[in-house]
């Protein structure tokens, strides 16, 4: 991940490291000076120059670095994107039935046109095709909904999917995880091994009951090599079994893979 994506929770100001960062990474070769000069130029306030003024400043380079080009885009459409947040994340869902967590280019464009992204057919597209890292004509909407996330805000005291930290070692990380972390290992896993989420579902899903005990869900789990205790796997179920009746549907595993870690 680039220092830019790192500050995609910044909504209007960048410091001079990252001020630094951006043109040291892009094909604007300068001296420490120039960068001195630069930073002066674009009048920086004690949070820093904003990212209005940064733009405007240097748009007209066309700087090569793919995440600024996500930063240009992202404070063009940020206020339309958080007022309609709860409809477009429907939308996506009920486009993306099976839960791959990706549709199509034309699917992306049409939605732009649909909530009036103030872009050009041009720039709707460039933006579709910053998030196809396949370049295959599928756009992974769930990295474009989580340019917008502001989990940094959380409360640390307060339990959330974003401040539960897991005890259980685990061997594919060293670094200490949260549920939203189990749950961006079930989705990347997921997506790579059974395609979608609905496929991984219905293999789980053995008696096709249309839903998942807590033993499937330990034995999904282990599946991606996450184990747990009871109280571990207590939290996971309750986060993901909205209803509380004890058993996990489709649509509970998608939401808690999708529309759940997305919250602005």
């Amino acid at each position: 991940m680039s220092i830019i994506a790192q500050y995609f929770n910044t909504k209007d100001f960048i410091d001079r490291q990252t001020f630094e960062h951006i043109l040291r990474s892009s094909k604007l070769l300068m001296n420490n000076t120039s960068l001195k000069s630069l930073w002066n130029l674009c009048q920086p306030s004690a949070e820093g120059v904003s990212y209005k003024i940064f733009l405007q400043h240097f748009a007209p380079f066309k700087l090569e670095n793919k995440q600024c080009r996500i930063l240009n885009y992202r404070t063009r459409i940020y206020d339309i994107v958080k007022y309609y947040w709860q409809n477009i994340k429907n939308d996506f869902s009920c486009l993306d039935r099976y839960g791959r967590f990706f549709i199509t280019i034309d699917q992306a464009i049409n939605l732009m046109k649909k909530y009036s992204f103030p872009l050009n057919d041009q720039q709707q597209y460039e933006l579709a095709l910053l998030f196809s890292p396949k370049n295959n004509g599928q756009f992974n909407y769930f990295d474009f909904m989580r340019c917008f996330t502001n989990q940094s805000l959380s409360n640390q005291y307060i339990f959330s999917r974003f401040t539960y930290t897991i005890q259980s070692k685990q061997s594919w990380t060293v670094l200490p995880i949260t549920i939203d972390g189990i749950f961006n290992r079930i989705r990347s896993q997921c997506i790579s091994k059974y395609e979608s989420v609905y496929k991984m579902f219905r293999i789980f899903d053995k008696n096709h009951q249309k839903y998942l005990t807590k033993i499937q869900l330990d034995q999904l789990l282990k599946e991606f090599d996450i184990h747990l205790n009871e109280e571990e796997l207590y939290h996971i179920l309750s986060e993901i079994d909205k209803n509380q009746d004890g058993l996990i549907s489709y649509n509970e595993l998608y939401d808690s893979l999708m529309t759940n870690a997305l919250q602005i």
